[in-house]
């Protein structure tokens, strides 16, 4: 049902709305309260409910850059947009009554097989991802949570790249956070040389992955004058410039837009890309 909603957020506010009005919201995170290593078929459910509820995939998105020449479907957006707003901030408030990163390192730590496709620790990042992105305070305890770091390491590098794209994209969130809280990032053990690579080696193949890293950059050069510096340099050089060129340039031989492998990874902003709109760019 909410699968069905998340395809049309603008069309199915109703079902947001009586998710807040009904306390289905706070019934879900309830059961995640309880989450111990013994995960069970409920906790795995809850999560997946959660990760939809909160961050759709599919459907359209409104064109960018949206805010020029508003038109009608934007002003839609903008008179349902509360509504998305206060069920983010009704999960956050929920959340708050338990550890819940130690919830979420259960479930990702107790999926079995396989990484590619795995949906419990998709649903996973896509809340962690949520929440460090919308309420910039997190990022303080997401570095201080030794179990959320681990998992953020073992999805860099696994062999999924929307879940590695996610990790990437969950740690620029907190670097953004840590910038506008003036904390240290040095928990999350960066390796920028290693980056700065696989940056490189993905700037064709899977730019999923190199526009999350290249995130990471964006934020890391406003957060520390050495990383800027170092950024800098590498960008200096010809082969460098050259793999920039190749990653902002649209590869003809794609057949997904660069918009719709993002959305497997932000989400679809309930019909609004995240960048124009939330992030006031």
């Amino acid at each position: 049902f909410l699968n069905q909603a998340g395809q049309i957020p603008m069309r199915s506010t109703i079902v947001y709305k009586d998710m807040i009005n009904l306390k289905i919201i706070n019934e879900i995170v309830a059961i995640l309260k309880n989450t111990t290593a013994s995960v069970t078929s409920l906790d795995k459910a809850a999560i997946q409910a959660l990760a939809v509820c909160l961050h759709p995939t599919g459907g359209e998105n409104l064109p960018f850059p949206w805010k020029r020449n508003p038109n009608d479907l934007v002003k839609e957006f903008s008179l349902v947009m509360p509504v998305f707003t206060q069920l983010r901030l009704g999960v956050f408030k929920c959340l708050q009554e338990f550890d819940w990163l130690q919830s979420l390192a259960h479930i990702y730590a107790s999926e079995s097989g396989g990484d590619v496709n795995s949906p419990n620790k998709i649903s996973v990042l896509r809340v962690l991802i949520q929440m460090v992105r919308n309420f910039k305070d997190l990022s303080g305890m997401v570095l201080t949570s030794k179990s959320i770091l681990r998992v953020l390491s073992s999805a860099m590098n696994c062999e999924d790249s929307i879940q590695k794209a996610m990790a990437y994209q969950i740690q620029g969130y907190i670097i953004k956070g840590a910038n506008i809280n003036s904390q240290d990032i040095r928990a999350l053990n960066l390796d920028w040389n290693n980056l700065f690579e696989i940056f490189e080696q993905n700037s064709q193949k899977d730019q999923v992955v190199s526009s999350a890293i290249a995130f990471i950059f964006v934020e890391a050069y406003q957060y520390d004058k050495s990383i800027a510096k170092f950024l800098v340099q590498k960008f200096s050089s010809t082969l460098s410039f050259k793999s920039l060129g190749s990653f902002l340039l649209k590869n003809p031989a794609k057949t997904i837009s660069r918009q719709d492998e993002m959305k497997k990874v932000e989400g679809n902003g309930f019909g609004c890309p995240i960048v124009g709109f939330s992030d006031s760019v």
